[in-house]
């Protein structure tokens, strides 16, 4: 396990953010909450005595989010944020009590927020009285999240006519000036197999040929039995469900930019992040880039990146011994 270094300075770096589910509003009780994308979201009552003096039924509500998987869901900062300028939503949840009377001191719904996300990252430093840089090792925020089997839960009051329950819908909410694709639910289980088995071959289903190093840029290409540079390192990124992709032969990892060679020398690159999303079988997958929104396909007989929203076969690679 490795973790990036440098993953986002804050000026310069940051990855993607949630997007729709859908802004659907959706009843929930106390008794069945609503779950998607692996996120349950409810609430529990409690009847507060004092209302019963007045022409409503007070209650105290707690609302929560669980998020029901063994894996983060984050809400990754997008590339070149402002610190300011409220880059992402940190918003999960929307509830909204459509029989609220609003009465004094109580509410008529609840946003439920994810709590900031941060790492240790190596932060480049001007010394003080030089042109040097150093880096330096700081906790950096990289956006926000709910950990695996986190709940995350708001106290209110709310009133509603005498004798009745709340009637409540939950709307699950994104920042909408995003205009990323959702990852928020995605999961990659038979991943752990896989990074556990050393250096692995990257084949591609439909072409039937190898990523490779073997000219100097990734290429897929037919290769030779023990090429090194057509073996790979799978490294999972610390607190993500991302993957960097490390020649055996080369210091390079398999990146989205520059196009021209599909490498780079840093680790720390957000088009150097990938999510291996599962397909069938279980050595099967997707390689979705992180930085560019994309995936690795072969076309035309040449390594590209393209949406590949049709799932063909050049999109998908075998990833074996």
């Amino acid at each position: 396990m490795v973790m990036v270094r440098n993953l986002l300075i804050l000026s310069t770096y940051a990855l993607l953010s949630i997007s729709v589910y859908g802004q659907q509003a959706i009843t929930v009780t106390e008794e069945a909450p609503y779950s998607t994308g692996g996120l349950k979201m409810g609430y529990h009552l409690q009847k507060d005595e004092q209302g019963k003096k007045e022409n409503f039924t007070k209650y105290n509500t707690e609302f929560f989010v669980t998020n029901t998987t063994t894996e983060a869901r984050i809400i990754l900062f997008k590339q070149n944020f402002v610190v300011s300028g409220g880059d992402v939503s940190p918003n999960l949840v929307q509830f909204d009590c459509l029989n609220a009377t609003g009465a004094k001191l109580t509410s008529k719904g609840m946003t439920i927020q994810a709590n900031p996300c941060t790492v240790t990252a190596m932060v480049d430093d001007k010394e003080c009285g030089a042109d040097k840089m150093k880096k330096n090792k700081r906790e950096v925020q990289i956006g926000y999240w709910i950990k695996p089997g986190e709940t995350i839960s708001r106290m209110v009051s709310i009133a509603v006519p005498l004798n009745a329950k709340p009637d409540v819908r939950a709307t699950l909410l994104l920042d909408a000036s995003s205009s990323s694709s959702a990852i928020l639910g995605s999961s990659v289980t038979n991943t752990s197999v896989l990074i556990s088995q050393g250096y692995l071959r990257i084949k591609n289903q439909g072409a039937g040929t190898y990523l490779n190093m073997q000219t100097g840029p990734v290429t897929c290409t037919p290769i030779e039995e023990g090429w090194w540079p057509s073996q790979w390192e799978i490294i999972p990124v610390n607190g993500t469900n991302y993957y960097v992709i490390k020649n055996r032969s080369k210091n390079a990892y398999i990146s989205a930019e520059p196009a021209t060679t599909f490498s780079s020398e840093s680790p720390e690159s957000v088009t150097s992040l990938w999510m291996l999303e599962p397909m069938e079988g279980s050595n099967i997958f997707m390689l979705k880039n992180i930085g560019t929104n994309t995936y690795l396909v072969v076309q035309s007989g040449k390594l590209q990146l393209a949406s590949a929203a049709d799932k063909a076969a050049t999109a998908k690679w075998i990833i074996e011994q």
